[in-house]
């Protein structure tokens, strides 16, 4: 996989190649979550907004053991990608 984000349009691009899922973690330091956010994940597009959830960045918090600052999130997001056909697959 290969990602770019992009805060000024808020605006993450992923590529990928024989992923079903991932899983985005987020926070104000990434995008700005007050605004609407935009995932391309090849050729398909997501926009809406990802409010942050307090019982995410608490669970993070307590996954971590930590308080590594880096590593902190407040958004959980998945992405189910559909898996394009390519020629002389048989799936």
């Amino acid at each position: 996989m290969e990602a770019k984000v992009d805060r000024a349009t808020n605006t993450i691009d992923i590529q990928s190649d024989g992923v079903t899922r991932y899983y985005l973690f987020l926070s104000d330091a990434i995008l700005d979550l007050t605004k609407v956010v935009k995932i391309k994940t090849n050729d398909r597009e997501w926009t809406g907004k990802l409010p942050p959830v307090y019982a995410t960045f608490l669970n993070c918090i307590q996954e971590s053991g930590t308080l590594d600052y880096g590593g902190l999130y407040t958004v959980s997001f998945t992405v189910d990608v559909k898996r394009e056909k390519k020629s002389g697959d048989s799936k």
